[in-house]
C-alpha cells in the first residue's frame, strides 16, 4: 500500500521533526559500517567478532549521552548481549515505547555490510539524532545478537521480555526491524524498482507502516514503499520483528528486499563498498521521521489480527495487560 493520506494528515506539523530527519550524517552511517563489516560476526571464534561489534554500539550511544543497557542472551552455546536504549517519554514515562532494532550477528563467512551492518548503524544513528529530541512517547533503540540462526530471535525475545517485565513494564506500542538497508540500484526487476524502501508489516500494521511511509514524503525522498502481508508469508516471517508480532504488537520489517536485490547476500562480498551510503542515509532518515512522528502522535498505532489478545489501545500510556 502507498502511504494513506489518512496517515499523512495525522502527522504532526512539526519543523522539529524536519529539522531531526536533516541531522542525519551519511559519513557517519558509513563509517558505522566499515567498522562492524571488517569481519564476519558469527559464533565461529567463539563470538568474539559480534561481542566487539555490541561493545562499538554501547560505546557509541554512550558518547551520545544515553543510558545503556544490556541483556545477556545465551544460543549457539555462546553468550552475547542485547545493547539497547530507551530515549524520551515525557508524556508516558516508563510506560509505554515504540522499537526499532537492528542485528549485528551474520552469518559464516559474510562481513555482512548490508546483512546487517546497515541496520545496526542505522540504530546507532536514529539514537545519535534522537538523543536530545524530548520525545512525548519514548523510543526504543536497540542492536541485537542471534538473528541469522532464525526463530525464535532470541535476542529479540530478550529485549521485549525486558520491556515488559519489573516494576515499570512498557506497552509496547509497534516494533520496526531494519534488516538490510543499505543497497540499492537503478535497474527495474521485473517492473519493481530497485531503489526503494519497503516496510513491510503484518496484517494490522497498516498505521505503523504508513507512517513511516508518510513521513518519508514529508520529510525525505519519497522512496518508502509500505504493505502489510499475511503472517504465513515467508519473507516477512525472517527477521526480529517476528518476535513482537508473536506477541500481538504490531510489527514490520524495513528492508532494501535482501538477496532479491542484493547479490551480495550472505556472501564475503558483502562489504561496504558495494552499498549506497545516500540510500541508507535516506532509510535512516526514515526511522528518525516515522519514529518521531509515531511518538508525537496522540494514539498508538491499532494492534494486529493475531488471534491472540492484544493489549487494550484506548490509551497511549496504558501499561501491559494481562
Amino acid at each position: 500500500m502507498a502511504a494513506s493520506s489518512a496517515a499523512a494528515s495525522s502527522l504532526p506539523d512539526s519543523t522539529d521533526i524536519g529539522a531531526r530527519v536533516d541531522a542525519v550524517d551519511e559519513r557517519r552511517l558509513m563509517a558505522h559500517v566499515e567498522r562492524l563489516a571488517a569481519s564476519p560476526r558469527d559464533n565461529t571464534d567463539s563470538g568474539r567478532a559480534a561481542q566487539a561489534a555490541a561493545d562499538y554500539s554501547a560505546q557509541q550511544l554512550r558518547n551520545y549521552g544515553v543510558e545503556v543497557n544490556t541483556i545477556p542472551v545465551q544460543a549457539e552455546g555462546i553468550e552475547l548481549p542485547v545493547v539497547w536504549t530507551e530515549i524520551g517519554g515525557q508524556r508516558c514515562p516508563g510506560t509505554a515505547t515504540y522499537v526499532l532494532v537492528g542485528h549485528y550477528d551474520t552469518v559464516p563467512g559474510s562481513p555482512g555490510a548490508d546483512d546487517n551492518a546497515s541496520g545496526t548503524a542505522a540504530v546507532l544513528e536514529t539514537a545519535r539524532v534522537l538523543a536530545k529530541a524530548g520525545l512525548p512517547i519514548s523510543v526504543t533503540l536497540a542492536v541485537l545478537p542471534f538473528e541469522e540462526p532464525g526463530p525464535p530471535f532470541r535476542g529479540a525475545l530478550a529485549l521485549l521480555s525486558a520491556l515488559q517485565t519489573g516494576e515499570t513494564g512498557r506497552r509496547v506500542l509497534g516494533a520496526v526491524s531494519a534488516e538490510m538497508v543499505g543497497f540499492s540500484s537503478p535497474e527495474l526487476v521485473d517492473g519493481e524498482r530497485q531503489d526503494v524502501l519497503y516496510l513491510l508489516g503484518y496484517q494490522g500494521a497498516e498505521t505503523l507502516v504508513t507512517t513511516f511511509a508518510a513521513a518519508s514524503d514529508r520529510w525525505g525522498a519519497g522512496n518508502v514503499v509500505a504493505r502489510t502481508v499475511p503472517a504465513d508469508n515467508p519473507f516477512i516471517w525472517r527477521s526480529d520483528h517476528a518476535a513482537f508480532h508473536d506477541a500481538g504488537i504490531p510489527a514490520a520489517m524495513a528492508t532494501d528486499g535482501g538477496e532479491t536485490r542484493n547479490p551480495n547476500y550472505h556472501k564475503d562480498s558483502d562489504r561496504p563498498d558495494t552499498l549506497s551510503p545516500a540510500f541508507l542515509a535516506e532509510a535512516t532518515r526514515t526511522f528518525v521521521g516515522g519514529l518521531a512522528a509515531l511518538s508525537a502522535r496522540s494514539a498508538p498505532p491499532s494492534a494486529p489480527s493475531t488471534g491472540r489478545s492484544p493489549a487494550a489501545t484506548n490509551s497511549p500510556c496504558q501499561g501491559p495487560t494481562g
